[in-house]
């Protein structure tokens, strides 16, 4: 299943509306097409797709990553709350906040075909 890019970037939005001060949500889908032989003769072949969404965010210098395979709304949205508490709860304890470079942001897209 492709992810609609209207619900990452949703994601982001809902993110730093709970003040995260960097958000970034990454769509990723593997497909792999397995055969395995046995001294020469095939045992078995198929495909296999594997997707997901991670999710990266600062929260009051606190770097953290989220990341799930289940693609709903609601599921993104309870994993980017879940995440913004784990950064409140380690807020605490972290004596220098993570700081990103103030280069340009910049947004791209490549496929690998074999």
């Amino acid at each position: 299943m492709l992810l609609n890019e209207d619900l990452l970037n949703y994601i982001v939005d809902y993110s730093r509306s709970l003040g995260v001060k960097y958000s970034e949500a990454r769509y990723q889908l593997d497909k792999y097409f397995i055969i395995i032989l046995r001294n020469g003769k095939l045992v078995t072949l198929g495909t296999s797709i594997n997707d997901g969404v991670g999710i990266r965010l600062i929260y009051d210098g606190v770097l953290t990553f989220s990341a799930s395979n289940k693609l709903s709304r609601d599921e993104l949205v309870g994993v980017v709350r879940d995440t913004v508490d784990r950064a409140k709860a380690l807020s605490y304890i972290v004596k220098t906040p993570t700081k990103f470079s103030d280069d340009v942001v910049s947004r791209g897209s490549y496929e690998v075909i074999p």
